[in-house]
């Protein structure tokens, strides 16, 4: 997905095997002290390289960017390539690119159809008041896994850029993430995407290994504790 001028995409779980990363160990008696010392050793080397790519652009307050779930109806009317309906039943104007995004809705649409309980956690629109102009797209890619994992993904349209929107929607799915029972999130970012990598570690995520995305390429996988 999208974040400040760049994409944040992850794989899905089973394009991840052969990856070694400390959520597949699990967590039980680990304290989250503990946790964090070790993660924080991990991307120690990286820490300098990291500060000061942030701009004041970063600094948007949050306030002025909502998030709202885009239910089943809405994905469907956007499959079927009608982005009046979808709007109507959403009751904000989404933007022209939603209709360039149909493998996104079809996977989340499967996925709810699969498990009705996972529409929570998945894809959400992004607005921005007072205009209320829809900005993108946030979300998880599912409920936690067995060991309490979530990941994130976000996406901002190009003009609205720069603004602060993908900080507070990371800020949100944070939020949400901590206050319906996640342990750990996740983000897996293109170690070209500058911005959206000092994104990422501005909120604390450290860097725990990599993968490779058949349609991005090579990822960092970043994680922290949910809370």
């Amino acid at each position: 997905m999208i974040g400040a001028a760049v994409q944040v995409r992850a794989a899905p779980a089973s394009d991840r095997a052969g990856v070694q990363l400390l959520t597949q160990h699990g967590f039980d008696g680990i304290s989250p002290e503990r946790h964090n010392r070790t993660l924080a050793a991990v991307a120690h080397h990286e820490d300098r390289w990291y500060r000061g790519l942030m701009t004041t652009h970063d600094a948007h307050d949050p306030s002025t960017a909502h998030l709202t779930l885009i239910p089943e109806a809405a994905l469907e009317a956007l499959l079927a390539g009608s982005l009046e309906t979808a709007s109507e039943i959403m009751g904000l104007a989404l933007p022209d690119v939603y209709l360039t995004k149909s493998w996104l809705w079809r996977y989340r649409l499967d996925q709810i159809r699969a498990d009705p309980d996972s529409a929570p956690w998945l894809v959400r629109a992004v607005y921005g008041r007072p205009a209320e102009a829809v900005v993108g797209h946030a979300g998880f890619h599912g409920p936690p896994d067995a060991v309490g994992m979530v990941e994130i993904g976000y996406a901002i349209v190009p003009e609205f850029r720069r603004r602060g929107y993908a900080r507070a929607a990371v800020g949100q799915l944070m939020a949400y993430a901590a206050a319906h029972g996640a342990r750990v999130v996740r983000a897996s970012v293109s170690p070209e995407n500058v911005a959206s990598l000092a994104l990422i570690r501005s909120y604390g995520f450290q860097h725990v290994g990599e993968q490779w995305d058949e349609k991005d390429g090579r990822e960092l996988i970043f994680e922290r504790l949910a809370g």
